[in-house]
């Protein structure tokens, strides 16, 4: 097992210097002929199913999208949903990202028993609920506290779609965001806010971390509202790449996940094809 995992590392590292030296090539060769990726994304009050969306949250001081727990092409796994990856809307709450640019997005499907939220890979975003330990000490009721992931309500991605996947997601029109909850767990997500102190040539800094928990009861002063910004369009030079569909692929995701051998219904957004030599990136609509 060890080997295994030495192994699958090791491919990765692999991976991140051929995309490193392979993206500055293709950009050599096309930055001046090709335009740039350009992804539209618009705050939206209702869901369309299949479609491509951020998920953020706003602060204090800026917009920061929701990312899928951290992977290494593991499943299933279990871990959270940190927010740190920042966007600037306009005041027509639009915005744009450029191809140098990472905004995780999820695609949400809806049918008769809810929403599904996929992420890279093709996982499901769950819930995975923790064994109740019989002592009411509270340690069962869904707090993220980072003190005993055993005993906390914690995200959970799994290639393997079954019944405890789905999600009620309902539009609040007075915060003008969206409540999700999670059927099979009872679990609400909530915006939680962890503050980090550091000290630095013996100055005290603090810091903040933002991510999405889920509670069985949502604490009042840890809500802050959920919104979802639908991809609208897109225009790009990199879906144009020549992709020659003979010659066996690699296809990565941005976070360097192997998600297949092929293009062919993978959601939408911007992945990493390694064929003999080549390294590109390719955007997919």
């Amino acid at each position: 097992m060890i080997m295994k995992h030495f192994t699958q590392i090791k491919n990765l590292l692999v991976l991140a210097v051929a995309c490193f030296c392979g993206q500055m090539t293709v950009n050599a060769q096309e930055v001046d002929e090709e335009p740039e990726v350009l992804a539209t994304f618009n705050m939206v009050d209702h869901i369309t199913s299949g479609k491509s969306y951020v998920i953020g949250i706003q602060t204090d001081k800026n917009w920061l999208a929701a990312e899928p727990p951290a992977m290494w092409g593991f499943y299933p796994a279990i871990g959270r949903a940190f927010c740190s990856q920042s966007f600037a809307p306009n005041d027509d709450m639009q915005f744009v990202v450029g191809s140098n640019q990472f905004i995780p997005t999820f695609v949400l499907t809806e049918d008769e028993n809810g929403t599904l939220i996929q992420c890279g890979g093709n996982a499901y975003l769950s819930i995975n609920i923790p064994e109740d330990d019989g002592k009411g000490d509270g340690k069962d009721n869904g707090k993220d506290d980072g003190k005993d992931p055993s005993m906390e309500y914690t995200f959970l991605l799994d290639t393997i779609m079954n019944s405890n996947n789905y999600w009620d997601i309902t539009y609040n029109a007075e915060s003008a965001g969206f409540v999700f909850k999670h059927k099979a767990a009872n679990t609400t997500l909530g915006v939680y806010c962890e503050e980090l102190a550091s000290e630095i040539d013996g100055e005290v800094i603090v810091s903040y971390q933002w991510r999405l928990a889920p509670y069985v009861t949502v604490p009042e002063d840890m809500v802050l509202p959920i919104y979802l910004f639908e991809l609208q369009e897109t225009q790009s030079g990199v879906s144009s790449v020549d992709i020659d569909e003979n010659v066996p692929m690699v296809v990565y995701n941005m976070n360097g996940v192997q998600v297949g051998s092929s293009l062919k219904n993978l959601p939408s957004g911007v992945y990493i094809v390694k064929q003999a030599k080549s390294v590109k990136k390719v955007l997919i609509k």
